[in-house]
């Protein structure tokens, strides 16, 4: 019905252009001057001239007007089109458009749908001011002025184009003749609403994945029955729905959650769930709720929800947008995106007795963990200082449990937690940083997340059982105070055997020539002495004999040799498994550290597993030096 009404006031205003027109061509012409002539029309705003219900609804600005200018020319007609108070960076489609018999168009227009080209066709950037363009048309003055039957139209750019719906047309009237501006229709109202950077209080402002230049206008407009609400959301994101509703205000006191609003929406007032399509989406409400009610009256809060988190009426930090139904929400600057920083020493024993590193790494390495706020989680920064040149680090977060239900009854998961920290990072001698960029929230990694921070040892086999192995472990997001070292610890270096005991004594075999041998003595309870050792650039899957040798006159040995050809078990007797890089192993030693590292006169001795073994021939020793020297 109010298609026909539409249709019906448009055919009355076109007759009424006619007559007009027809009335204008029977005055007497023969005193006009011979010169070209022209013709100005201005063009209001479109407030509904056309009809009932025509009138514009959308979230450009109203205060758009149009003139016309004709200048007849030689070849027929120039029409200048000058538009007022453009959106910057728009295209305003500006056509005529032919009136024709509603009965005979596919939508019941008084028009034809279609454009024509001959008489007017632009395309108008929008300068944020005042634009002009002139189109040169073959038609004449005189048949364009007074003859032709048509309309004007300047199309919404910041709507879909459409050529049969009237309230997306800034401007519709009669073409090459003045629409005066009216009042708009009674009971209209238009709100725009900024992206929630925590207008409405601390602690509010958005926080999540969601891009942050969606915007929303509400556009009220009374109606016979209520009043028809529309919301038109930009930038979203496609596919995803949007929740967008109205929620009565209430006292804090009185809710559930503390919340300055009742947690259900209104369903009365506004409920929609809009589907994104990666840019401008529009869709409306009709409320049985009169106008008036809701633009004096009501009071409530505006919400669109993020449909990329789980939703919630309690947590504002999960609205895209919040703010006072019916009024204006200003666009602010995020807040400052926080930070906090934490310092870990190296393991000493921090976290309890029996957890000290014992390995072959030098005991000055520190990290920092530093903790930023981003708009999709948290930036997890970790900087190590006395780092391994081309050693990786392995960097985890474990979630404290309760040992009683550990396979291996440690006070973590063994298994790191990677959606939290999970980092490679790879020494360089000195200073590195790294950053871990995580989905959880800022708020629950300080406040609330129960887990340790572990730095495990790049020359040792990974474990995540044996805490003696760990470089740094502390508790998360938490500083880790230095402390003394439990027991004394030292480390020897052993390159390859070149003959530095003696002509006749170097290698000489298939074995490759860059092994290193790390020999790391640490104190124990009890007398006893850890001894490790770590071999580098080992033969993947070789298992190779390291001993310890005691010293001996070569006069009273078998074969003449500077040592006891049977190696002392007590001091180092172990078996190292090649990887392909470094290999580790250890032993506890009943002597003390002070024996081993002060008195004991030996060899340490790393044999080939490439050969048959020997202790009497020393070129078929990877290794052989002078034990803790």
């Amino acid at each position: 019905m109010l298609h026909k009404i539409r249709n019906c006031a448009l055919a009355l205003f076109i007759l009424s252009g006619i007559f007009w027109l027809s009335a204008c061509s029977d005055d007497d012409d023969s005193g006009m001057s011979p010169e070209m002539r022209s013709s100005m029309y201005t063009y209001a705003f479109n407030n509904g001239q056309v009809g009932e219900g025509t009138a514009y609804m959308g979230t450009h600005n109203r205060d758009l007007m149009a003139t016309m200018e004709l200048n007849e020319t030689s070849g027929g007609t120039d029409i200048t089109i000058t538009l007022t108070n453009t959106v910057q960076g728009e295209m305003y489609m500006v056509h005529a458009h032919d009136a024709a018999d509603p009965s005979t168009t596919p939508n019941g227009t008084p028009y034809d749908e279609s454009p024509n080209g001959d008489v007017l066709l632009l395309v108008m950037e929008g300068n944020g001011g005042t634009a002009s363009e002139t189109f040169s048309s073959g038609e004449s003055f005189d048949w364009i002025d007074n003859d032709y039957e048509g309309f004007f139209v300047v199309h919404d750019p910041l709507q879909d184009l459409s050529t049969d719906d009237l309230s997306t047309y800034l401007i519709v009237g009669n073409f090459a003749q003045d629409l005066p501006s009216t009042d708009p229709p009674v009971g209209m109202e238009s709100y725009e609403y900024a992206f929630n950077n925590g207008q409405i209080g601390d602690g509010t402002a958005y926080r999540g994945p969601h891009n942050r230049d969606l915007m929303a206008t509400m556009e009220l407009e009374e109606t016979d029955n209520g009043t028809d609400i529309t919301i038109t959301l930009t930038n979203t994101v496609a596919g995803e729905t949007y929740m967008v509703h109205a929620h009565d205000a209430a006292d804090p006191a009185t809710t559930p959650n503390g919340t300055p609003y009742d947690e259900s929406p209104n369903a009365d007032v506004l409920l929609l769930m809009m589907e994104g399509n990666g840019e401008t989406v529009s869709q409306t409400f009709s409320s049985d709720m009169s106008f008036e009610w809701i633009t004096e009256d009501y009071e409530a809060f505006f919400v669109v929800h993020d449909p990329l988190q789980a939703l919630s009426t309690v947590d504002l930090t999960t609205y895209l947008i919040v703010g006072i139904f019916g009024e204006d929400l200003p666009a602010t600057d995020p807040p400052p995106a926080r930070m906090m920083s934490y310092d870990y020493a190296f393991n000493n024993g921090q976290v309890g007795d029996g957890t000290a590193y014992i390995g072959p790494h030098e005991r000055d390495l520190m990290a920092t963990m530093e903790l930023e706020e981003t708009d999709n989680g948290t930036d997890i920064t970790i900087t190590m200082t006395n780092t391994v040149a081309g050693e990786t680090y392995m960097v985890h977060a474990h979630d404290a449990a309760d040992p009683a239900t550990t396979p291996n009854g440690t006070p973590y998961d063994e298994s790191p937690n990677s959606d939290l920290l999970l980092l490679m990072i790879e020494g360089n001698g000195g200073t590195v940083s790294q950053t871990f960029s995580t989905e959880e929230d800022f708020d629950w990694i300080v406040d609330d997340y129960e887990g340790f921070f572990v730095v495990h040892d790049p020359l040792q086999a990974l474990s995540t059982t044996d805490l003696t192995t760990y470089l740094v472990v502390g508790t998360f997001a938490q500083d880790l105070p230095s402390t003394d070292a439990p027991m004394r610890s030292m480390s020897y270096t052993y390159e390859f055997n070149t003959g530095q005991l003696g002509d006749g004594t170097a290698y000489s075999g298939p074995h490759n020539e860059d092994l290193v041998a790390r020999l790391t003595l640490t104190e124990l309870g009890d007398m006893e002495t850890m001894v490790r050792v770590t071999l580098t650039n080992t033969v993947s899957g070789e298992i190779y004999p390291v001993h310890a040798h005691d010293a001996a006159d070569p006069a009273t040995t078998p074969n003449g040799t500077p040592y006891d050809e049977s190696p002392n078990h007590d001091v180092l007797d172990i078996g190292i498994e090649g990887t392909g890089s470094n290999a580790t192993a250890s032993m506890v030693s009943p002597m003390s550290f002070d024996q081993l590292n002060s008195m004991y006169e030996g060899f340490l001795v790393v044999h080939d597993p490439l050969q048959p073994l020997s202790t009497i021939d020393l070129s078929t020793y990877l290794i052989v030096s002078l034990f803790a020297d």
